[in-house]
């Protein structure tokens, strides 16, 4: 026999040594491949070490060499070169006042994993096992051998029979091996000899080859071809090998683990009776988890209403040139808060959904043992992952499945039990101080694919994109961070503990944390921010008490305090979570939630043992304590129908508690002081919380899901666009904005109200009579500035108290005048809310309310934007665009600029529906347009009577412009990701059956329509790279600045603009994405006309940070808000559509300003 053992030795030494030279195998041509691959088939089995069986269960060690470790994937980019690095803060910690750039992260060392199935804490979130770097892989099938794509059909390999072990089935183990290199942040995978070596590529993890093992014939994969595969083994995991149509068929090692009853479909679990693995013994048992859903598509997952399979299904228009975007404007670098997600090149193609339910046992009461136990679900996504850690580290800890914490998890390969799983799992609960019960059901639900997902790039065709996949990827990188912090929605935040950042005051508590979120753009993308949230206060009740009553100590407390400020308290206290314990005796802790408050202690009784008895006299008889606050009232806890009262002064509140209530406007003032940093601060918060979260370290993207997370922020090129030209008196030079502002000069159509056209009110208490003439001075002095004509008010001025009933019929008095300014307090958003729904609901008198503070401090930029909103309230024109400023698109044609947004109430609102508002324009100049304003159920977004909104509009244009449109741009705000179906579908479909409505009685009318999507609530942020790229202080991207490539979708017209100067903070840019473009529109054409849109807000003279149109739609729907204050409404007022429709009795278009 030919001695070749020597050689292969050689060529596994040269590979180590040197990975940028391919070898002569690789260079070899498909017919010698196919040519050399039986004989080395032959020849491998032939040398094949016979072992025990014992000896192959074993994991070898593995010996590494020591050597200088390379840094995994492509050079990070130096975030800050005029920096030097530094240690951030530890998370959590104080950044408000840190003024050091976040520093440059270099590859760090990886964290070693030991496989070790560890005993479950019982007083402590359970802790994941580690596994080690370089241990063997455990099988629990033999491995499949796959069929090379457009290559010679392997032979299959016949493997030693293993002996099992519990858990998991260990793969056969060779004798000798040759020592490992480690590479920093890198998996190794041993492969055999007689395999190709792999060309090094950037960003992928590099493999090492392994002597004497089984022969596998290597199939190289194109990049930019996805093909499906048999997912492969990860050299951390024991997976399951999953048969394929086109493979042969495996004859499977005999298992003596528990089995499980067989579906009739690997995607499906049919049948009203499962039958589940339940430790070692086999139970049948009805299923307690859903029906099983189709491939593709999540159980409890936030998917659209609207489902689709791709987004090739959307009919999106694309971009012309996929690689290539705008080309106007300065050309610069920036950062983004956005980090590449890299693929392992085992990451699978497809992920394994389980539907996962849990619901709790409780225990029986005294004397109903015999009966069955009750029963509920978990809601506490907190408890459910803790129970799903305790399963899996029970019956299957070599695997590390990712969970959502409600009812999906997803693995590489089938996890190890056939489709259905059952089993009984005690937590202890640390609030009772005794372990609880809990049913897990897991059934398997089918595949997703996922592997579009390492292989998109602009003009990746739109039928394998969709998104599930991206849902699942997001899952997979929050499972392990999601399982040690508190989890709010997409944002994580540290323990409470030590973790105060500062008081908001009335028991909240401000916390800082990071979200984070996958994204598609060109690539697949990281999304990590800072945020901030309120918590409530770890204090006592009675603390809590002194803080809304606005007492500083508890002595003051007393009943008739309490009952004054009830109302706030029991707003504060619903739904809140406490822990009631006596003092001294920790075994007496439990934890309710509050519905409000109850009966004092002395007034309550209630039978015990046959006589009535006090709470007061109960807590001094049988719980040896006695009450200090009697005569407070009492927590009413638990069920609502039930009546559990505790004592005040027992009761604490839970900490970690986010507050989703809107707050107070003092404590609004405050959060906005701390959370506006600059972009130096910003930067380092950022980083901060990737840290703290820290993905790369998680078991799920090691073992499971092999997939890191570059940590340096993503650079990419930007564009400075030029600010239009506008025009204000035609007999003026037009003027360009500097910074994204500008100073008013004369308007371009000038209001005038002449004498007693106007007059003066007061509902404010304090007097100011003595100030108004000196107001009313500055006030016609600056109008006749701008150009306007203010002739003297109507006297005298009048005062009231601001009761409703007098403010109606001052107004029913007072109702020619074209104007009535209104004097209100500084902190009564009630009384605005009064002023607007008498004078423009029922009376139909024009209003302009001003804050007392305005009026005895009057300030000059002030008064000017006052003048701003009443010249434009009064039908009058502020500021154009110049003759040759006007956007491209916009040129020669008629046009209808449209914005439309939707209002939704506070979390804490009862019976208060949202409002959908819409704003069009109706001239030449687009800066007048009208509203209108719907109500509808509330959280909808879908606004519902958007067909006859739109005729409305066009109708009022016809009649003012004696024209019709040619065009119609649709701005659309408050519009998520999963939405983009229903707008498509509904939305889309109503404006164009509205235009086919009218078209019967001008059949010429046939606009285009071009609907472009407006996203605010993202958290993309924007840094520049250079010092020159700012003009403010904070160091933030100028005025005009556009992200169009890189970052966004790799398909579609969509693109991030900050289009205003920030005042404070870090600047926020708008989203916008084009889903409609009939019209033709290029990018350019479209960023221009967005980023000119911004500058014609009426209320200021600066650029704002969406535009005009859809900036009018928000103060609109506000006003609706406004004019509903107070009213309460039921799912029945909803099928009127007469009490849906709020008509204002004013002929002013633009009062809502």
């Amino acid at each position: 026999m030919p001695r070749k053992g020597k050689k292969k030795h050689r060529v596994q030494q040269e590979e180590d040594t040197s990975t940028s030279a391919p070898s002569t195998s690789e260079q070899q041509s498909p017919s010698q491949q196919q040519q050399k691959q039986p004989q080395q088939s032959s020849q491998q089995q032939q040398k094949q070490p016979q072992q025990s069986s014992q000896q192959q269960c074993l994991p070898q060690p593995v010996q590494q060499q020591a050597s200088q470790p390379q840094a995994w994937g492509p050079r990070p980019q130096q975030p800050f070169p005029q920096h030097q690095a530094s240690q951030p803060p530890a998370w959590g910690g104080s950044l408000m006042h840190a003024q050091q750039p976040f520093p440059q992260h270099q590859a760090s060392q990886p964290q070693v994993w030991v496989p070790r199935p560890q005993p479950f804490p019982r007083s402590s979130s359970p802790q994941v096992p580690q596994q080690q770097w370089a241990q063997q892989p455990q099988q629990l099938v033999q491995q499949v051998q796959r069929q090379p794509v457009q290559q010679v059909p392997q032979q299959p390999v016949q493997q030693v029979p293993q002996t099992p072990q519990q858990g998991a089935w260990r793969s056969q183990q060779p004798v000798q091996q040759v020592p490992q290199t480690p590479q920093q942040g890198a998996w190794r995978s041993q492969q055999p000899v007689q395999q190709v070596p792999q060309t090094s590529q950037q960003g992928a993890w590099r493999s090492q080859q392994l002597v004497q093992q089984v022969p596998q014939q290597y199939v190289p994969q194109a990049p930019q071809q996805p093909v499906q595969q048999v997912p492969q083994q990860h050299i951390l995991q024991a997976p399951q090998q999953v048969a394929r149509r086109q493979e042969q068929p495996v004859q499977q090692v005999p298992q003596q683990a528990p089995t499980s009853r067989p579906s009739t479909s690997s995607q499906q679990v049919s049948g009203a009776q499962q039958q589940f693995e339940r430790g070692d013994a086999s139970v049948t048992r009805k299923a307690t988890s859903p029906s099983s859903t189709s491939s593709g598509q999540l159980s409890k997952v936030s998917v659209p209403k609207y489902k689709f399979k791709s987004e090739k299904d959307l009919n999106i228009p694309r971009r012309k040139d996929p690689k290539k975007a705008g080309t106007v404007g300065q050309r610069i670098r920036v950062w983004t808060n956005m980090f590449e997600i890299v693929f392992h090149k085992n990451f699978v193609d497809e992920a394994v959904h389980y539907d996962v339910k849990v619901v709790a046992i409780d225990k029986l009461p005294r004397g109903k043992e015999g009966s069955e136990p009750k029963k509920r679900d978990i809601k506490n996504k907190t408890l459910l992952r803790e129970i799903f850690e305790r399963c899996r580290s029970l019956h299957f800890p070599e695997r590390y499945p990712a969970y959502d914490g409600m009812a999906n998890a997803f693995a590489a390969r089938d996890l190890p039990f056939g489709d259905s799983f059952f089993s009984e799992v005690e937590i202890f609960d640390k609030d009772r101080d005794e372990n609880r019960s809990y049913e897990v059901a897991i059934n398997k639900a089918g595949k997703i694919d996922l592997s579009w997902l390492k292989y998109i790039k602009p003009g990746l065709d739109e039928a394998i994109i969709n998104q599930t996949s991206i849902q699942v990827l997001d899952v997979i990188l929050r499972h392990a961070p999601a399982s040690r912090l508190i989890s709010v929605g997409k944002s994580l935040f540290p323990p409470v503990e030590n973790k105060r950042l500062e008081a908001l005051g009335k028991g909240l508590d401000l916390h800082v944390g990071g979200f984070t979120s996958a994204i598609i753009g060109w690539k697949p993308y990281l999304n990590v921010d800072v945020i901030h949230k309120a918590f409530a206060t770890n204090q006592t009740i009675l603390k809590l008490l002194c803080q809304l009553c606005g007492l500083r100590e508890e002595s003051e407390l007393d009943e008739k305090t309490v009952m004054y400020y009830e109302r706030d308290i029991c707003k504060f206290l619903n739904g809140l979570k406490v822990n009631y314990a006596l003092p001294g005796q920790p075994s007496t802790k439990r934890t309710f939630r509050v519905n409000g408050l109850g009966p004092n202690s002395i007034n309550h009784k209630f039978d015990v043992k046959g006589k009535m008895c006090s709470t007061q006299e109960y807590f001094a008889s049988l719980k040896n304590y006695r009450i200090n606050w009697p005569t407070l009232p009492c927590l009413w806890v638990g069920k609502r129908d039930g009546k559990t009262y505790l004592p005040l002064e027992l009761c604490q509140v839970v900490p970690g508690q986010p507050i989703n209530r809107k707050l107070e406007e003092e404590q609004c003032t405050k959060m906005i002081r701390f959370a506006a940093t600059g972009t130096e601060i910003r930067k380092e918060k950022i980083m901060t919380a990737f840290n703290g979260i820290n993905v790369n370290r998680s078991p799920v993207t090691q073992c499971e899901f092999p997939v890191r997370v570059n940590p340096t922020m993503k650079e990419v090129e930007a564009r400075i666009l030029p600010p239009p030209t506008l025009q204000y008196d035609s007999r003026m030079q037009p003027m360009k904005p500097i910074r994204g502002t500008w100073r008013a000069t004369k308007f371009s159509t000038p209001a005038r109200l002449d004498d007693a056209t106007w007059t003066i009110v007061n509902i404010c208490p304090q007097p100011v009579d003595n100030k108004l003439p000196d107001f009313v001075k500055e006030l016609t002095d600056q109008a006749s500035k701008f150009g306007m004509v203010i002739g003297k008010p109507k006297l005298p001025y009048l005062k009231i108290r601001g009761q409703p009933r007098e403010i109606e019929q001052l107004f029913t008095r007072e109702k020619d005048m074209k104007l009535i300014i209104v004097i209100l307090p500084n902190h009564t958003d009630s009384v605005y809310g009064k002023v607007k729904q008498i004078s423009e609901l029922r009376v139909g008198v024009l209003t302009q309310c001003i804050k007392v503070k305005n009026i005895i401090r009057p300030n000059l930029s002030t008064i000017q934007n006052i003048l701003l909103k009443i010249n434009s309230k009064l039908n009058g024109i502020n500021h154009t665009f110049a003759p040759m400023g006007m956007p491209e698109c916009l040129r020669n044609t008629h046009y209808m600029l449209i914005g439309a947004d939707v209002s939704h109430p506070s979390p804490d609102a009862k019976n208060i529906p949202s409002v959908a508002a819409v704003a069009a324009s109706h001239d030449e100049t687009t800066f007048k347009y009208n509203v209108t304003i719907r109500l509808q159920q509330a959280k909808q977004e879908e606004i519902a009577d958007l067909k006859e909104i739109m005729l409305k509009h066009i109708v009022f244009y016809v009649k003012e412009m004696r024209k019709i449109p040619k065009k119609i741009i649709f701005y659309r705000d408050g519009v998520s990701e999963g939405q983009i179906a229903m707008v498509l579908d509904k939305e889309i479909r109503c404006i164009k059956e509205a235009c086919r409505e009218y078209a019967r009685v001008k059949p010429e009318f046939k606009p285009e329509l071009t609907f472009v999507i407006v996203q605010k609530r993202h958290h993309i942020r924007l840094f520049p790279t250079r010092k020159e790229d700012s003009d403010d202080k904070n160091y933030n991207v100028k005025a005009g600045t556009i992200v169009d490539t890189e970052i966004t979708h790799p398909n579609h017209i969509d693109f991030y603009l900050v289009s205003h100067a920030s005042i404070q903070g870090t600047a926020r840019p708008t989203k916008y994405r084009c889903i409609c473009n009939e019209s033709n529109f290029s990018e350019d054409q479209l960023e221009e006309l967005t980023y000119h849109l911004c500058h014609m807000y009426a209320r200021c003279t600066r650029s704002v940070s969406y535009p005009a149109p859809t900036y009018y739609a928000h103060l609109a729907a506000y006003r609706g808000r406004m004019w509903i204050q107070g009213d309460s409404y039921t799912d029945s007022d909803f099928q009127d559509k007469n009490k849906c429709k709020l008509e204002p009795k004013l002929i002013c278009p633009m009062s809502f300003i």
